[in-house]
């Protein structure tokens, strides 16, 4: 009866339910069904994929914050147009100033990293995601020839224009000062690279000899322990995942606000700004319109809705109230109708089935009487009331400045908008237990 997942033997979801990935909170999760048919090939595909997605979204992710907060490179992109990294705007606008060399480029090292140990070899393997050989050599070549591109081929070697060593590149707190001091710690560089390349002579013969930089293991990404490489595997997974979900917020917001971090005040197109100052746009979740309601723009469809809005917050909170008072203060005593006393009638949904038909009549009676006498939804969509004025000004609630008739006005707004949850919750208890509260115990048609 409350399905224990270890009964269920049968399942083709269990040859992946102990698989890397399978994290808290959610554990296997599937929504889409795309591993039922137990296929392993296609799962390691699927793998494969999302781990390929994980890393670039954690590369785009960082790519769209590293600029904003640590600058960006100095010097030239492209030497040949002229086109300098702090010309190139954040996010999506950057995609315009790529030159064709640039997305050569881009293209190129992506085949280079699908080709360089088979297509697809890492699912035959058994080991998605497995890149590792080659590919750092690719980087690392990758690297070098765009720092001698950028620089200019070999122009500080042979050219007439730049001092030996000038890439290009002017570090912070280093390039300032006289002339004296630059020389001196030109002189300390070069003194600190005459040391570091007897350094690194010295670790190539010990790797040479030991088999490690260090004479001993060392390991950073992975580990010789499963366990430990297991954990950090499932780290990338969670962390690619997160990052997935991350990037396509910023290309939403990008796309959106035409910035990178969706500054709300660029998106001057956008049809809600005509109502993200009206009553009822409040925290936490500021203009919420999640289906879409108010996305023509249309000043007479949102004054419909939110008369509607008031009108429905109003009798729920009424409801509300009608479920609890009769609990905690009990009912009122005498006859409702001949031969029906008010303590006889239940509470809750149950009170539907007890209520005569003169007390239907009244109901209805009352509503329209109050319909009638505000104007037949003028408030709504006539041009004389505002949304909800019915016609009743209530004392100790109608006086005072307009900016405290507006806080009130929220108020209203946020508790109705709560007491619609409130009387849902409390009808869906109702309609299953029986009890105006509940109770679980009555809930005995439970599978």
């Amino acid at each position: 009866a409350w399905g224990d997942w270890a009964l269920f033997t049968a399942s083709p979801l269990r040859a992946f339910e102990g698989e890397l990935g399978v994290q808290a909170p959610v554990g296997f999760w599937d929504p889409l069904g795309l591993a039922r048919d137990g296929d392993v090939a296609a799962f390691q595909r699927r793998r494969s994929v999302e781990l390929k997605h994980g890393r670039i979204a954690m590369l785009a992710t960082m790519g769209y914050i590293t600029p904003e907060v640590a600058g960006k490179f100095p010097g030239y992109l492209d030497p040949s147009q002229g086109l300098k990294f702090e010309d190139v705007p954040n996010g999506l606008a950057a995609l315009s100033k790529v030159p064709a060399g640039g997305w050569a480029q881009i293209l190129l090292y992506m085949s280079w990293c699908e080709v360089s140990r088979g297509a697809g070899s890492d699912i035959a393997s058994g080991r998605p995601g497995d890149f590792v050989p080659f590919l750092g050599w690719v980087q690392i070549f990758a690297y070098c020839g765009s720092i001698e591109y950028s620089s200019g081929l070999g122009e500080d070697a042979w050219g007439q224009s730049k001092a030996p060593g000038d890439m290009g590149w002017k570090p912070p707190f280093f390039t300032g000062g006289t002339q004296e001091q630059r020389n001196r710690r030109l002189a300390v560089e070069l003194a600190n690279g005459r040391l570091a390349m007897m350094a690194i002579i010295g670790m190539f013969f010990q790797d040479g000899l030991t088999g490690s930089a260090w004479g001993d293991g060392w390991y950073v990404l992975t580990s010789e322990s499963p366990e430990e490489k297991n954990k950090k595997l499932s780290a990338e997974l969670a962390n690619g995942r997160l990052a997935m979900m991350a990037i396509i917020g910023m290309f939403y917001q990008d796309g959106l606000t035409g910035s990178a971090w969706g500054d709300w005040a660029n998106y001057t197109d956008s049809p809600l700004r005509a109502f993200e100052s009206e009553l009822g746009v409040q925290a936490p979740v500021g203009f919420w319109d999640p289906v879409g309601f108010t996305k023509d723009g249309s000043t007479e469809n949102f004054k419909r809705r939110r008369s509607v809005e008031l009108k429905h917050g109003r009798i729920a909170m009424l409801a509300t109230m009608g479920y609890i008072t009769p609990e905690v203060a009990g009912k009122f005593g005498g006859l409702c109708a001949a031969d029906l006393e008010f303590k006889e009638i239940p509470n809750g949904l149950a009170a539907l089935n007890v209520v005569p038909f003169l007390g239907w009549v009244q109901i209805f009676a009352y509503c329209g009487s109050i319909e009638y006498s505000s104007g037949l939804g003028e408030d709504a969509w006539g041009q004389s009331k505002a949304p909800g004025d019915m016609g009743w000004k209530p004392p100790f609630f109608t006086g005072g400045t307009q900016e405290q008739r507006n806080r009130r006005l929220a108020v209203e707004l946020a508790n109705g908008r709560l007491a619609m949850m409130a009387i849902i919750g409390m009808f869906f208890q109702d309609g299953l237990t029986g009890s105006a509260w509940g109770d679980w115990a009555n809930y005995t048609d439970s599978p």
